[in-house]
């Protein structure tokens, strides 16, 4: 299987960014954070905004990164 651990969350929302994700403890950052963190998968948990974030990520230089939908 894949090791699929979630390190972190995203959020556009800057005032959410630099806190953390309640009940979990995962950091919460912002979309220009992933470019950095060069994540082998992201999980999307709204599919309609599937197109949206494909075009964000390829923007930032992700375009290997996967992209799933839940």
């Amino acid at each position: 299987g894949r090791d699929l651990a979630v390190r972190a969350v995203v959020d556009i929302n800057p005032g959410l960014q630099g806190h953390y994700m309640g009940g979990l403890g995962l950091p919460i950052c912002s979309p220009d954070d992933l470019a950095r963190r060069r994540p082998r998968t992201v999980l999307l948990m709204n599919p309609v905004y599937l197109g949206e974030v494909r075009d964000m990520l390829d923007a930032r230089g992700l375009t290997a990164t996967e992209l799933l939908a839940v």
